[in-house]
């Protein structure tokens, strides 16, 4: 489609990137989205925002967890370029979670209406 996801390339080099944590972040939230989504429907309890809200959101703190501790491994063991956890934390989390929960906030408004449209129409959620 022309989205310069991977701008730098890919490969095995691209381990060694300081972003690369957050790759790993994506793996490991979705499935604490997943495993939490999973429970709720276990038990046949109703998805509500909140809930959606919190589950969404924990997943998004696992994106940033993985995200600043490699950021701040790379840079520090593997560029050998001292940086403080301080500034990671700083540039690899706050700098960009402001946006982020507002778009976890808009994705749980939006997958909580569709998932009640497609209740509503009969269509299978699983």
């Amino acid at each position: 489609m022309g989205v310069p996801v991977f701008t730098e390339g890919g490969g095995p080099g691209y381990i060694l990137k300081p972003t690369f944590g957050y790759l790993i972040g994506f793996i490991v939230g979705a499935y604490v989205i997943g495993k939490l989504v999973e429970r709720i429907y276990a038990k046949k309890q109703h998805l509500s925002l909140g809930k959606t809200s919190m589950i969404i959101l924990s997943g998004l703190f696992f994106v940033y967890l993985f995200g600043v501790i490699y950021l701040y491994l790379i840079y520090n063991l593997y560029l050998g370029i001292g940086k403080s956890f301080y500034w990671a934390l700083f540039y690899g989390c706050i700098v960009c979670s402001a946006g982020d929960i507002v778009l976890s906030i808009i994705t749980a408004f939006l997958s909580v209406r569709i998932v009640n449209i497609m209740k509503k129409t009969g269509m299978s959620l699983v």
